[in-house]
């Protein structure tokens, strides 16, 4: 909305829109002057402001990553199944802790797997 005293700003709005074809850029120089020393002497808080405003707007839609699939040892796959077996104790940790985030996905794949070929071992 123009102010209403601000008469010259049409002119303004018409020169800078009409860049560099236009006739005159006198204003042009004016307002390009101006920025570039607001920019220098860090007088652009709300340049910095909206920058900030349209991270967020992207951040809030940009879809969720997609979480890399993982491949489980045997080891850690026969003690998914209840069937003892030697792991790695790094291995088995980070297994334990994707189960508490994502627990029923691969509770499901393991009962697929299990179904599609059943495991034979003895228990010592």
């Amino acid at each position: 909305m123009k102010p209403p005293s601000a008469s010259w700003l049409t002119d303004l709005l018409y020169e800078l829109c009409v860049f560099p074809a236009g006739a005159h850029d006198d204003s042009v120089d004016s307002v390009t002057q101006a920025l570039n020393w607001m920019a220098r002497q860090h007088c652009n808080g709300l340049l910095n402001y909206y920058a900030e405003e349209a991270e967020k707007v992207m951040q809030a839609t940009a879809p969720p990553p997609t979480p890399k699939p993982r491949v489980w040892s045997e080891q850690i796959r026969t003690i998914a199944m209840g069937i003892p077996a030697l792991a790695d104790p790094g291995e088995l940790q980070d297994w334990i802790q994707f189960l508490e985030r994502d627990g029923e996905s691969e509770r499901l794949a393991f009962a697929r797997m299990q179904r599609a070929a059943p495991v034979s071992a003895t228990v010592q």
